[in-house]
This record gives structure tokens, sequence and C-alpha cells, in this order.
């Protein structure tokens, strides 16, 4: 987990000095009362279609409050799950 937590700022996920995380989008402290709270994790689009899972393949993982998530990670045509932020899909 220490490899993909550098400083902020860097785009790459942060871990905070008292343990916890900071949310991706706005750096506030991610706490336990978010449990939709969400880790995004990147990789190459291709290297997943074609099948390629070699551990030096990049990726990377981000770190998201629930609300920033849905705020910000809404597509042109596709939206989240509400089951990934532990909600009801109804």
């Amino acid at each position: 987990m220490a490899d993909d937590l550098t400083q902020a700022g860097s785009g790459q996920a942060k871990e905070m000095t008292d343990g916890g995380y900071a949310c991706w989008f706005c750096d506030r402290p991610i706490e336990r009362a978010d449990p939709g709270a969400v880790l995004i994790h990147v990789r190459g689009f291709w290297a997943w279609h074609d099948g390629s899972n070699a551990d030096d393949d990049p990726a990377q993982d981000v770190y998201a409050h629930s609300a920033c998530a849905k705020d910000r990670l809404k597509g042109a045509t596709m939206t989240l799950e509400p089951s990934v932020f532990l909600e009801d899909d109804a």
C-alpha cells in the first residue's frame, strides 16, 4: 500500500499523517462515517481488454468520498451503480 501513496498535488493517492486517507477530488479526510467511500483503481484499458495482468503493468489507486465520486464520475451514457456506494439499486 505504501508504494501508491505520495505527496499531495502529484495526482496520486495520498495517505494522511494520522493514518487516514484524503479524497482525490477535494483533499479532505475520508472518515469511517462515509461507508460508501471508494477506492478507484486505474489501469490501461487495452492491457485489461487483451487479458494482460502482469504485476508490473502501470496502475494507480485513488480514494474518494462517496459524494465526490458520485458528483465527479458521471459519464455521458453510464452512471455508477448505487451498490458501489453501498446503497440500494432501487
